[in-house]
């Protein structure tokens, strides 16, 4: 139907819109800073979080699931 097309085209423009908005950055020194150091950030959390979940999987691999927690547990890490 015709309604059905114009709302779908409606929704279409306004994602659009939605698009430019959220494209448009802060152009402020200060901001620019605050976005580096959150990107920056969340890249060590990424490399952190990798490496753990390798570490884990490692130890499942060689002493059987739940290994982890035998280890921190066992290390007085998990209470």
């Amino acid at each position: 139907s015709d309604e059905g097309k114009e709302s779908s085209q409606q929704n279409a423009r306004a994602r659009g819109r939605g698009r430019q908005k959220m494209a448009s950055l802060c152009k402020r020194q200060q901001c620019t800073i605050e976005r580096r150091g959150f990107r920056q950030e969340l890249d060590s959390w990424r490399h952190k979080l990798i490496h753990c979940v390798g570490f884990e999987s490692i130890l499942e691999g060689l002493f059987g699931p739940g290994s982890i927690y035998w280890l921190l547990y066992t290390l007085d890490i998990l209470v």
